[in-house]
């Protein structure tokens, strides 16, 4: 899995080599955590954070038919959440086959230059189209949640 999201995470473009994503080499444990380059994609005028949805929203579609866990859900709390969490992907391949994971990290390996390729925001507002009416209006996807600093502080004022 690792040696193919190595191989495989540059895309050249008219612009030069551009980095789509990182990840550290576990080193152990059933998780690899890859950190997107969003700020790279060809539309930065759109918000990060919905061009994270869009990635994450075409991963699941065919052909690529991936399923990650974005980063968020895992943040220690709201704060790191909305400011870093969106820019990570994890990665399970506990109880995988071997010959699934090399499918699934090739298919990842072509979801991201595919996804770099796109160039109007039009084709974003259609991949995240579903999205888009699941979502209350005014809200972006993201938790109303406190950090935890603000959440200590209130119960020590009532309490």
């Amino acid at each position: 899995m690792a040696t193919i999201l190595e191989e495989n995470r540059f895309v050249v473009s008219k612009a030069g080599q551009k980095e789509m994503f990182s990840f550290n080499w576990p080193m152990g444990g059933m998780f690899l955590w890859v950190k997107v380059n969003i700020s790279t994609h060809p539309l930065r005028s759109v918000d990060p954070r919905r061009l994270m949805l869009a990635l994450w929203t075409y991963c699941t579609q065919h052909p690529y038919r991936i399923l990650v866990v974005p980063g968020g859900d895992f943040a220690a709390n709201g704060a790191i959440k909305v400011d870093q969490g969106y820019q990570f992907l994890r990665f399970c391949f506990a109880a995988v086959e071997e010959s699934v994971l090399k499918v699934k990290s090739r298919a990842f390996a072509e979801a991201c230059p595919s996804f770099w390729a796109i160039d109007s925001v039009e084709a974003i507002d259609t991949i995240l189209q579903e999205e888009d009416v699941l979502q209350p209006e005014g809200q972006d996807g993201e938790d109303d949640v406190l950090p935890d600093r603000d959440v200590i502080d209130e119960w020590q004022r009532a309490g």
